[in-house]
């Protein structure tokens, strides 16, 4: 059976998307709703009758808080602190996962050809799994229960 939504993260869905994030950023922050509630929550078909205020805001958890963090982290694309190409590639990968655009990533790699970042990103056999999330100012904890909690739908 399925857990209810709570009003308190129905609002903070909605403020979430209103603050421009996408539904799978926000699956990963709310941590326990399926990609579907949120799009029908965003796109108001489903519990319209909780009100979001831009103004006020929304309540958020100690954990829920964590995860906005290291999203915010991820997505701000911070300059990775090793010369492995291999830790390199990986982290592009990660950063497409977290719905980085590729534009984001020409301009945050100068030193790598478009073509360069289109051949890396093109790979299929990378594991974001093995990334170091350290390398760029993130718990590991927080990382991989970030990626590990998107690919299971409750």
């Amino acid at each position: 059976m399925r857990r209810q939504i709570t009003n308190q993260e129905v609002i903070l869905i909605k403020h979430l998307s209103h603050l421009g994030y996408r539904e799978k950023l926000i699956k990963m922050i709310v941590k326990d709703c399926s990609q579907s509630a949120i799009n029908k929550i965003i796109n108001g078909n489903a519990r319209v009758d909780i009100k979001y205020d831009p103004k006020i805001g929304a309540e958020i958890t100690d954990e829920q808080l964590g995860r906005l963090k290291a999203v915010d982290r991820i997505i701000s694309c911070p300059a990775l602190f090793t010369n492995d190409l291999d830790d390199e590639i990986t982290y592009l990968h990660v950063l497409k996962f977290f719905m980085v655009e590729k534009t984001e990533l020409y301009r945050k790699f100068p030193h790598l050809a478009k073509s360069r970042i289109n051949k890396y990103l093109s790979k299929k056999e990378v594991d974001i799994l093995r990334f170091h999330p350290q390398l760029i100012g993130v718990e590991p904890s927080v990382y991989y229960d970030l990626i590990l909690d998107f690919f299971t739908e409750e």
